[in-house]
């Protein structure tokens, strides 16, 4: 039996690796784990937290929590802006605020809720990084 944080995990992941995210009409991958040779802009996908919730006889309940980091890059010269990090980022929530995902293993779903998007840029010696941060809250449950 797949645990819930497996089957939530795929099915956010095959959700928007399919919803045709782009920035100037080049692809926006996502990825779990960043290949060394990734190149911005992308999306990581990292679990926050999965919990039990009190249910009903018949059905076991979980809250999960994953953050989506949207990561954009500029040349530290270069003009720095929020823009496309934000266009990222609406394209991730009409995907996926108030959805319901293609779930397995008899696991089903309350819509999805965004719950927060906060911004963060880092500086190195060659560029800045701007970051943006969605936090997805997803309720599921299955029979016993």
């Amino acid at each position: 039996m797949n645990s819930a944080d497996s089957v939530l995990q795929t099915a956010l992941y095959q959700t928007l690796s399919t919803a045709g995210l782009a920035l100037t009409g080049a692809p926006v991958p996502v990825y779990a784990y960043v290949p060394t040779e990734a190149l911005a802009p992308y999306i990581v996908l990292s679990q926050v937290s999965t919990v039990p919730e009190n249910g009903s006889m018949a059905c076991r309940h979980w809250e999960s929590v994953f953050q989506l980091t949207v990561l954009t890059e500029f040349p530290v010269a270069g003009q720095v802006s929020d823009l496309p990090a934000l266009d990222i980022q609406g394209q991730v929530l009409a995907a996926l605020d108030g959805q319901l995902l293609p779930l397995t293993n008899g696991f089903q779903m309350h819509p999805i809720t965004i719950a927060q998007t906060r911004k963060l840029a880092r500086y190195n010696q060659k560029t800045v990084e701007v970051l943006r941060y969605i936090t997805v809250k997803m309720k599921v449950y299955q029979d016993k």
